[in-house]
C-alpha cells in the first residue's frame, strides 16, 4: 500500500492498522480502533470518531460558501453560478487525480467512477442528509456486533464498510473544497470584499458553525465533553495533510503549534489559481480567515478564556498550512460554555 495515502490518509491508516492485527485479541482491537484510536494506533477518537469529524468539515465547507452567498450580491453570485461553467471540467481533474481507482477497487473494494458520479451532482449549498447517514453507520455497527459472536480471523465485513463509508465522506469534501476555492477565486477575480462584508460572513459563520458541531455529534450518539475533547484531532480531516502538534510554554503564554504538510490549501490553491489564473493570496484570504475563526471562536466561546488573552495566527506556503494559537497565562472568563457530561 502506497505511503502517499493523500486524501484517503486516515481510512488507509486504519485498514493499515487492521492487516497487522495479530490472531490474539483481534476482537478488543477492533473495539479500540472503532471508538479509542487515533491515526497511529495511539489514544483518539477511533474510526466512529475521524467519520463525525469529517461530517463535521463538510458541513464547515458548507458554512464557508453559504455565509458568503448571505453577504454578496445576487447578481454577483449568478455570475460566479455561470463562469463555474467554464472550468467545472477542469476543477473534476483535481479530483480525478486524487482518487486512485486501483486502490478504491481493489484496497476498499468501491466503485471509483459510482462515488464520482454521484458526488459530482452535489455542491456546498446542498442540504445532506446527516440522519441518513446516521443510519447507515448504525447499520454498519449492528452487523459488526452481530460478526463478534463469530469464530473467525477475517476482517469483520461491517468494519471494511465503515472504512469505505468514510472514503466516500472524504471525497465528497474534497469536492466541496475545490468548488468552494473556485468560487473565490471567480468572486476575487470580480471584486473586493470589504472588511465590513468579511467581517459580517465571519460572524455569519462562527454563529452557526458550532451549533451544527454539537448538533451533528448529539445526533451521532455524542456528548458535549466527547465532542470538545475530539477537536483536537479537527486538523487531521480539515487539512487531508500530514499533521504535527506541538505545544511551546513561555513564561506569558502557553502556544499550541499545528502544521499540516500538504494540506487542502497547498495542493489545492495552485491549481484553482491556474485554472482561472487567479492570485494565490486572494485565493485563500477567506479560508485563512474561516480557519482562524474556528480556533479563536474554540478558546474564547467554547472553553471559555477572554477573547484579549488568546491570539491566532494562520500561515500558509506552498507545502503546508500553520495555526498558532497564544494563550496568556491567565484564568479562563467566566463566560465559558456550559456542557453537560
Amino acid at each position: 500500500m502506497s505511503s502517499n495515502y493523500g486524501i484517503l490518509r486516515i481510512p488507509l491508516k486504519f485498514l493499515e492498522q487492521v492487516n497487522n492485527i495479530g490472531d490474539s485479541n483481534r476482537k478488543n482491537f477492533y473495539v479500540h480502533l472503532l471508538f479509542t484510536s487515533s491515526i497511529d494506533g495511539k489514544v483518539g477518537p477511533g474510526l466512529l470518531g475521524y467519520i463525525y469529524l469529517t461530517l463535521v468539515r463538510i458541513k464547515d465547507m458548507q458554512l464557508q460558501r453559504t455565509s458568503l452567498s448571505g453577504n454578496i450580491t445576487r447578481l454577483i453570485e449568478d455570475r460566479i453560478e455561470k463562469m463555474k461553467i467554464m472550468y467545472i471540467n477542469r476543477v473534476k481533474d483535481i479530483i480525478d487525480k486524487e482518487i486512485n481507482d486501483e486502490i478504491f477497487r481493489n484496497t476498499l473494494k468501491l466503485d471509483p467512477s459510482e462515488i464520482k458520479f454521484k458526488v459530482y451532482r452535489l455542491s456546498p449549498k446542498v442540504n445532506i442528509d446527516f440522519v441518513k447517514i446516521k443510519k447507515e453507520i448504525d447499520n454498519h455497527l449492528e452487523e459488526y456486533y452481530k460478526s463478534l459472536s463469530q469464530d473467525h480471523n477475517e476482517t469483520p465485513k461491517a468494519f471494511q464498510s465503515l472504512i469505505g463509508l468514510h472514503a466516500k465522506l472524504l471525497v465528497l469534501t474534497s469536492w466541496f473544497s475545490v468548488l468552494t476555492l473556485l468560487d473565490y477565486g471567480l468572486l476575487t477575480s470580480m471584486t473586493k470584499l470589504n472588511l465590513r462584508i468579511e467581517r459580517e460572513i465571519l460572524e455569519e459563520y462562527t454563529d452557526r458553525l458550532w451549533e451544527d458541531i454539537f448538533r451533528i455529534g448529539m445526533a451521532l450518539g455524542y456528548k458535549s465533553k466527547w465532542i470538545l475533547s475530539s477537536i483536537q484531532f479537527y486538523p487531521d480531516v480539515y487539512s487531508f495533510g500530514n499533521i504535527s502538534r506541538k505545544v511551546v510554554e513561555k513564561n506569558e503564554y502557553t502556544e499550541w503549534r499545528c502544521t499540516a504538510y500538504d494540506c487542502w490549501l497547498s495542493r489545492y490553491a495552485p491549481l484553482i489559481a491556474n485554472i482561472i489564473s487567479g492570485d494565490i493570496k486572494e485565493i485563500v484570504r477567506l479560508p485563512a480567515l474561516f480557519m482562524k475563526t474556528f480556533w479563536k471562536t474554540y478558546y474564547t466561546r467554547i472553553l471559555g478564556y477572554n477573547e484579549k488573552n488568546v491570539k491566532v495566527y494562520v500561515g500558509y506556503s506552498n507545502n503546508y498550512c500553520r495555526i498558532r494559537v497564544l494563550v496568556s497565562r491567565v484564568n479562563r472568563s467566566s463566560q465559558a460554555k456550559t456542557v453537560s457530561s
